[in-house]
């Protein structure tokens, strides 16, 4: 009935507590566990020598060819009579209902042909629901409505056989970074729906593994590759299959595509790979031309970040939208000498290095900010000002703390004025203790 594919490298510590578990939690005699020994170098194939008498187990001994590889050999050796295919990593688990609850949600919903089940990291127990971020209380999922309802981690997923044996869809072996999204994705687009089954438990063991998405910021494949190679066939299979790239499409290499921007990850970026190769640039333009503007305001990151992915559009992000929703951040607050320390939030990105900030009792200018550190931002060789990395200190009495005052922005540069209003310390005090009572 479910088909267990684990391919495993150099794992001897793990692997024999990774298929124990497993064999005491199959829930019928004709499921299987197939481990494909991709080349280890340790001790991993003496330790698997002994389940190869177990009839639930088979073990496939092969040169080190890849994880992709790896997976494609091991579907091809499934039984006939397996219904269901889902991977595990050679020190993941997974909980005790992981099989009853995929096998009771295909039985009712025989239309599905992959179901996602939550990932919970191991030791933090922090879940991962897939960046499900829209919360929708479905166990089906329509990508072409639900667009945020992202799948691309191969833990926790379980797919009916016949997708990869009368189906054919496999794992690329021409690349080596993203290939589990690239297949997941291009069988939703095929398939357009999916289920996601939240009563069960995919235990991602972190413990043992050197991070990939910090890895893989040393390789090529990474940067030009994972553009040309992953997300554009992904654009493409949607453009010849729904005549457009689904918004799903968009949000999910959006998402991804921002790894490249963030500022903790630009100590990681290879020069010769992004700031040196003008080719990077060219397809990140081409890439997003077809990214519409909507997917980019949907995102949750700061204003910096997506007034970057409009310059690679050529286009202006619109500051101005957001400067009624600037707020004030009280760092610190020095009773004797009655000075706030304060920032603004990154809705004020846009304002100029130009700006002022007062604040002001009756209408009148009383006391001036002044800027005691500023930062600039780094993003992808190119210096980004943004007004709210900078911090101010300014005068401002216990009164004012306590019961709130009015700001005023002065924007020298584009001559325009934002008055907002700082929340008062005993209103936020008051909604902490609400919080906590509920």
């Amino acid at each position: 009935m479910f088909s267990v594919i684990i391919p495993t490298w150099n794992s001897e510590k793990k692997i024999a507590k990774t298929l124990d578990r497993l064999l005491k939690q199959l829930p019928f005699l004709d499921d299987e566990i197939i481990v494909i020994n991709d080349g280890s170098s340790d001790k991993t194939k003496q330790i698997l020598k002994p389940y190869e008498k177990l009839k639930q187990v088979k073990i496939i001994q092969q040169r080190n060819l890849g994880v992709s590889a790896a997976r494609n050999i091991g579907v091809m050796q499934t039984s006939s009579k397996s219904k269901y295919i889902t991977f595990v990593d050679d020190s993941d688990s997974v909980s005790d209902n992981f099989f009853a609850v995929s096998h009771k949600f295909f039985s009712k919903n025989p239309q599905i042909s992959m179901a996602s089940i939550p990932i919970v990291t191991l030791p933090n127990n922090k879940q991962i629901n897939h960046t499900t971020e829209s919360n929708v209380k479905t166990q089906i999922i329509n990508i072409t409505k639900h667009y945020k309802e992202l799948q691309y981690h191969i833990g926790g997923v379980v797919f009916k056989r016949d997708l990869f044996l009368k189906d054919y869809f496999a794992f690329d072996e021409n690349i080596t970074y993203w290939e589990d999204a690239k297949l997941i994705n291009s069988i939703l687009l095929d398939k357009q729906y999916y289920g996601i089954l939240q009563n069960a438990k995919y235990y991602y063991d972190r413990k043992d593994k050197n991070s990939l998405s910090q890895i893989a910021w040393q390789y090529h494949y990474r940067y030009i590759p994972q553009i040309t190679d992953n997300y554009m066939p992904l654009i493409q299979q949607s453009i010849k299959i729904y005549g457009k790239v689904l918004e799903y499409i968009q949000f999910l290499i959006v998402k991804h595509y921002i790894s490249y921007i963030l500022e903790h990850n630009q100590p990681l970026l290879v020069d010769r790979f992004i700031f040196e190769n003008h080719l990077f640039k060219d397809k990140s333009i081409e890439l997003f031309h077809h990214i519409e503007p909507k997917i980019i305001m949907e995102l949750n990151i700061f204003n910096r970040y997506k007034s970057f992915l409009y310059f690679i559009k050529d286009l202006n992000f619109p500051n101005e939208l957001y400067f009624d929703s600037i707020t004030i951040y009280m760092h610190d607050y020095n009773l004797f000498k009655q000075e706030l320390t304060f920032s603004l939030s990154h809705n004020a990105y846009g304002l100029s290095e130009n700006t002022e900030i007062y604040v002001c009792e009756k209408r009148k200018k009383t006391y001036k900010a002044q800027m005691i550190s500023n930062d600039t931002a780094q993003i992808l060789g190119y210096k980004i000002f943004d007004i709210s990395k900078n911090k101010y200190r300014i005068k401002f009495s216990l009164m004012k703390l306590l019961f709130g005052a009015t700001f005023h922005i002065f924007d020298k540069k584009y001559n325009k004025i934002i008055s907002l209003h700082s929340v008062p310390i005993l209103k936020r005090m008051f909604s902490n203790i609400i919080k906590k009572q509920n």
